[in-house]
C-alpha cells in the first residue's frame, strides 16, 4: 500500500537526550501525551495503528516503537520517527539525534546497537502517535463516507492514570482489557468513519473525570 503524509513532522526542534517521546510529540505537537513510550505504543496498538514488521512506507514519515528490557528505565519504550525514500534508504531521528549526542540512524541495527545495554527490542512501525495519525493509506478516504456521528459525539476512552474508562456521554464504566478498547474503537469508527477520542487525564491533581462524571450526574437530576 502507498501512504500520503497527513501531518509533516518538524523533526529539527531541539530535544533533551533521554526525553525520546516528547521529542515526537513534539514535533507534531501532540494534543494527547502518554506518560512513556511503552504506553503511547500500547494505546495506538490497540486502534490498529501499528504494524509489527519492517514492510515500511516510502516517502513518508512514520513512527517506530521499541521496548526496553533490561535496566532502570525498563518497561519505558522508546519512540523516534523514521523516513525511507524511493531507494530503500532509511534515517530515524529521535531526542539522541536532537540532543547532539550522536548522528542520524541509518538502519534499525544501528539504533539497536546504540541502546544494546537497555534489552532494546524492536515491535513496530506505526501511522500514528499520541492522537495524532501521520499517515494513511492513498485508498482511505478523509471524509466521512456520509456516517454520521449522531449519540457517538461524547463517546470517549479517559485515562486518568490508573486505568482506562469508557464514556458514552452518560455514564463512565471501567476497562479491564485491551481488547475492550479495542472492540469499542472498531464499533465507533465503523459508526463514525474516525477513531474514538482518548482523553489523557492522568494528572492526578486535576481530576478531570470525576468533574466530567459530577457534570453529567447533575444533568440527570
Amino acid at each position: 500500500m502507498s501512504y500520503k503524509q497527513l501531518i509533516y513532522p518538524n523533526i529539527n526542534i531541539g530535544a533533551t537526550a533521554g526525553w525520546c517521546l516528547k521529542y515526537v510529540d513534539d514535533t507534531v505537537n501532540a494534543p494527547q501525551r502518554s506518560v512513556n513510550a511503552q504506553i503511547a505504543y500500547n494505546i495506538a496498538n490497540t486502534k490498529g495503528w501499528v504494524k509489527a514488521d519492517t514492510a515500511f512506507p516510502k516517502n513518508v514519515w512514520f513512527v517506530l516503537f521499541w521496548s526496553i528490557n533490561r535496566g532502570p528505565n525498563t518497561g519505558q519504550g522508546h519512540v523516534a520517527l523514521a523516513y525511507v525514500n524511493s531507494n530503500g534508504a532509511i534515517q530515524i531521528h529521535d531526542s539522541e539525534v536532537h540532543s547532539g549526542s550522536r548522528g542520524i540512524y541509518t538502519s534499525l541495527a544501528e539504533i539497536s546497537n546504540w541502546f544494546a545495554n537497555f534489552g532494546f527490542q524492536y515491535l513496530g512501525w506505526s501511522i500514528g502517535v499520541d492522537g495524532v495519525q501521520l499517515i494513511a493509506g492513498k485508498d482511505e478516504s478523509n471524509d466521512d463516507n456520509g456516517k454520521k456521528e449522531g449519540d457517538f459525539k461524547m463517546y470517549c476512552i479517559i485515562n486518568n492514570g490508573t486505568g482506562l474508562l469508557f464514556f458514552n456521554g452518560q455514564n463512565m464504566t471501567s476497562l479491564t482489557d485491551p481488547d475492550e478498547m479495542k472492540v469499542l474503537n472498531t464499533i465507533y469508527k465503523a459508526n463514525t468513519g474516525k477513531d474514538i477520542p482518548i482523553m489523557d487525564w492522568s494528572n492526578r491533581s486535576a481530576p478531570w473525570d470525576a468533574r466530567l462524571q459530577r457534570v453529567v450526574n447533575g444533568l440527570k437530576k
